[in-house]
């Protein structure tokens, strides 16, 4: 292992970890006999089949925390409050390391400055992640995953070491017992802190509404943890089209009935608590 470019100075970050439910089951059953044609074998056909949608699982987090909607009117005339408050929501930068079917994208939380710059860097992680989700469900895949803001350090350019990923992974791993994105105290903390914040300024007030509204974007679920609200009536998801809530509505319900029917109860149960989710907030989307 290469050592740190430079000697490692901690810092808070926000981190995710995300995987595809069930991807690496596709391929316990299959083996690969030396002097097999390669490409006709059961195991080339699950790589060409999940490798394509792996590519976008990696990418769109990405392009999805480019893209957030920040803007409340985009046509209202300018104000040079408002621009400054949005030129800070924007300046944020993410970066991404990748192992197998888990992605882990992580950003720094700045430290100097207002607090909208933290703000900004956090709305676009939990917009990203609602996204990610409700788009891998509509094409036929669950997602798991954890959110968390700690402390940690860059161990090489893009990749994250420390605390933070390890309560990201922690969240993955071990909390998330069913399809769903929990949210760690870590990050609930900052965006309290931060609408309790009293500073009387303009940009005071606009911080405390926006942590207010992501705070919005979190809710507890039914065991008491805090996960992405992405069902919420406020999430912001515009590039989510009505064709597409309704797919992923359907392939929860589909692998309810179907993990039920084959017997499997314990992942029937998993997803009849995803489909009790959708149940519970979905009308106002559909």
């Amino acid at each position: 292992m290469k050592p740190p470019a430079q000697p490692l100075m901690p810092r808070r970050y926000i981190v995710g970890v995300f995987d595809m439910v069930g991807q690496s089951n596709i391929f316990q059953t299959m083996t690969f006999t030396p002097g097999q044609p390669a490409s006709d074998t059961p195991l080339a056909a699950a790589l060409r089949e999940t490798t394509g949608f792996l590519q976008w699982f990696r990418t769109s987090f990405q392009s999805s925390f480019e893209q957030a909607p920040f803007k409340k009117n985009p046509l209202a005339p300018y104000d040079k409050n408002l621009h400054t408050i949005e030129t800070l929501l924007a300046e944020a930068e993410m970066k991404s390391q990748a192992f197998n079917d888990l992605v882990a994208p992580f950003a720094l939380i700045p430290e100097t400055g207002h607090h909208l710059r933290a703000l900004g860097t956090i709305y676009r992680m939990l917009y990203s992640a609602g996204a990610l989700v409700v788009m891998s469900l509509a094409g036929g895949r669950a997602v798991r995953g954890g959110l968390d803001v700690e402390s940690g350090a860059e161990y090489q350019p893009g990749e994250i070491y420390g605390r933070a990923l390890n309560e990201a992974l922690r969240l993955q791993m071990r909390l998330a017992d069913y399809p769903r994105v929990l949210v760690g105290d870590g990050l609930c903390r900052e965006l309290q802190r931060i609408a309790d914040d009293p500073e009387p300024s303009v940009f005071g007030e606009q911080a405390r509404e926006f942590a207010k509204r992501c705070l919005g974007m979190l809710v507890a679920d039914q065991d008491g943890r805090m996960m992405l609200h992405y069902l919420a009536n406020d999430f912001p998801l515009p590039a989510v089209d009505q064709a597409a809530w309704l797919q992923a509505k359907a392939f929860v319900a589909q692998q309810e009935a179907a993990w039920s029917a084959a017997g499997q109860t314990q992942l029937a149960e998993r997803y009849a608590r995803l489909d009790q989710y959708w149940e519970r907030y979905g009308s106002g989307r559909f």
